[in-house]
């Protein structure tokens, strides 16, 4: 899923939170009451949210365990079920895992498919995932074919 797309999606309130958290100032004579306003502050998130200077600083504000997460969804494309997040991150924990990837989905880091309080998958979106630094054992054929394959078959 792209970036822009995500961060459309979003109203005012939680694009201040993103901006928040990344360090990003609201540019002066934005106007976050207007739909036109809103376009503007997502046209000025969303390369900022991509260049590796603010990403990685952001980053660095992230949980341990969330950053984990980040780097584990970038391994395995971007997008995975939840219950193999939670299987896989959180050892099937989803009462420890649901409220640290909305805290990663409020500050802008990833998103879900279905509703927050029960997401099918979690998607990490391609701006974010390309600032990840993948080897080509990851990002190659053997990478495509890791991908691919269910835990359990690489578990056992």
């Amino acid at each position: 899923m792209k970036l822009r797309t995500i961060l459309q999606k979003l109203d005012a309130k939680a694009l201040e939170r993103i901006a928040e958290f990344w360090q990003l100032p609201i540019p002066p004579g934005t106007d976050l009451s207007t739909l036109e306003g809103v376009s503007q502050f997502v046209e000025y998130l969303y390369p900022r949210m991509q260049t590796p200077r603010y990403f990685f600083k952001a980053v660095e504000l992230l949980r341990p365990s969330q950053q984990r997460v980040l780097k584990f969804l970038a391994v395995h494309g971007g997008d995975l079920p939840f219950h193999e997040v939670s299987q896989r991150c959180y050892a099937s924990n989803d009462e420890l895992c649901l409220p640290e990837l909305v805290d990663l989905m409020q500050k802008g880091f990833i998103a879900f498919d279905g509703p927050a309080h029960a997401p099918e998958y979690v998607m990490l979106p391609e701006g974010v995932r390309k600032n990840f630094e993948l080897g080509d054992q990851l990002s190659g054929y053997l990478g495509m074919l890791l991908q691919k394959m269910p835990f359990n078959t690489l578990a056992g």
